[in-house]
């Protein structure tokens, strides 16, 4: 007799076949190794020539969709994409 979870099993094996054929985008993978890995840039360092500067970053929202309001419990859902912007002085290019 086999088991119940012979679906399951097929399952788990299709999809770590298809994991293992995805291998994604081969040019985002060359330009972060050459913009970030070949150059020398180190996460935790402060991104900035002079390190009595401060680090500007701005922020933004920006209102996507309005989901659902929930007028009794005071409850809005949206959908919304933030924003980050910051001029890394490190990441400039060769002259």
């Amino acid at each position: 007799m086999l088991p119940s979870n012979i679906p399951l099993s097929l399952v788990c094996i299709a999809a770590i076949l298809v994991i293992e054929c995805c291998y994604g985008n081969h040019d985002a993978k060359r330009l972060y190794d050459d913009l970030l890995l070949k150059s020398g840039y180190n996460k935790l360092n402060r991104p900035v020539l002079n390190y009595t500067e401060a680090v500007k970053v701005k922020f933004g929202l920006k209102l996507s969709a309005l989901n659902d309001v929930d007028e009794k419990n005071e409850i809005m859902t949206t959908t919304m994409w933030l924003m980050i912007v910051s001029l890394i002085d490190t990441l400039t290019p060769d002259q």
